[in-house]
This record gives structure tokens, sequence and C-alpha cells, in this order.
């Protein structure tokens, strides 16, 4: 009996052994998926204004004489649509003064009425091959610098204001860097007006397209 006793109690001890190796099974895996996200936001600048102040030399006669040169207006912007370019005088007026004198803007003072200088005014012009320049603007298709002209039959019209912005450029593509927009400016003058520095300051706004 002893013996058998014996093994009765092995045995138990056995099984006992396999009970406790077997697996409990786990809990169910389960998975999701969250975004990170970096928004960056659009951002221009305007580069440079070359040269920043402009001078126009003018001998003058009596009949007036004419002298016209540029500026270059480089724009860059990250934004994939490109920039609008507005442009206007940093003041209620847009003649150009020197203390009580002044020449007057050109007479051609809406878009696409672009026209030659009369005497004793200033104006401006793109040429009208530029890329995304705003349709029918009137001006010519290119300009040269030049100095005293008597006869001058460029296209100009007169700066707008500050009260009245204008739109002249679209470019609907980018990003661009150091995107150049070339403004021509001319100034014609006889001899009635005296001789001395006549300035006008000119804004020159970039918006980038949403």
């Amino acid at each position: 009996m002893s013996v058998l006793k014996h093994r009765l109690v092995t045995g138990s001890l056995v099984l006992a052994g396999v009970v406790g190796m077997v697996a409990v099974p786990s809990a169910s895996a389960v998975t999701s998926n969250g975004i990170v996200r970096a928004t960056i936001g659009s951002a221009i600048t305007i580069d440079s204004v070359t040269p920043a102040t402009l001078t126009l030399n003018i001998t003058p006669v009596s009949g007036g004489a004419q002298s016209t040169d540029t500026v270059a207006v480089a724009v860059s912007t990250n934004s994939g649509n490109g920039y609008d370019l507005s442009v206007n005088t940093n003041a209620a007026t847009n003649t150009m003064v020197f203390g009580a004198n002044s020449i007057a803007a050109s007479g051609n003072i809406t878009w696409g009425s672009a026209a030659a200088l009369a005497n004793n005014t200033w104006g401006f012009a793109i040429p009208s091959g530029t890329s995304g320049l705003i349709a029918a603007s009137g001006f010519d298709a290119s300009y040269t610098a030049t100095t005293n002209l008597t006869t001058n039959a460029s296209k100009f019209m007169a700066m707008p204001t500050n009260a009245s912005p204008l739109l002249v450029r679209s470019v609907t593509s980018g990003p661009v860097s150091a995107s150049s927009t070339p403004f021509w400016y001319s100034a014609k003058a006889d001899t009635t007006k005296p001789n001395g520095n006549y300035d006008a300051t000119v804004v020159y706004t970039a918006v980038a397209r949403p």
C-alpha cells in the first residue's frame, strides 16, 4: 500500500506541474493612427528697390526737356500662388515737391490711359511685355533711359495717391525669389520751374496670393 500511495502522490505532483504550465490567453491588440502636422504660412519680402533714390537730371529748355530712368523692385515669396504688387505715393497728393514749387503728376490718371508726358509733369510706366502685368495697361513694349529729350513719345501715367493704391502686377505662380518688376519714371520740365530737387515718395506693396 505504501508503494501504491507513493505512486499516486507522484502522479498528482506531475499532474499539478502540467496544469501550472497551461498558457493564459492575452488581451486583443488594437492600433490607431494620428497625424502630426506643421502648417507653414506664407511669407513675402521686398528684397530691394534699386536704386533707392532715382535721380532724373533735367536741364530745362523753354519747350521742356524730359529725362527717363528705371527702378527695379525685387520680391520673394514662398507662396505657391505668387504675389500681387501695388503702387502709390505716400501722401494724399502725387506731385513732385521742392519747397513751394512742384511738378504735377501726369494727367493720364487711369490704367490704360498712358500717353506722352505734357510739359512740367511726371509719370511712371512698366513695359507691357512684363509677365503678370495687369492687362490693357496702355504702356509701351519697352523703355530706354534718356536725358534731356525735347521730344519723347513714350507713354506714362500718373502715380496714384495713398488713397487709391494701384494693382499693377499679379504673378500667379510661385514660390519666387527676387522676382523683379521694372518701373520706369520720367519727368519733363521747362525753364519756368526753379532749379532744385523735386521729390515724390513712392510706396511699393507686395502681398502673397492666398
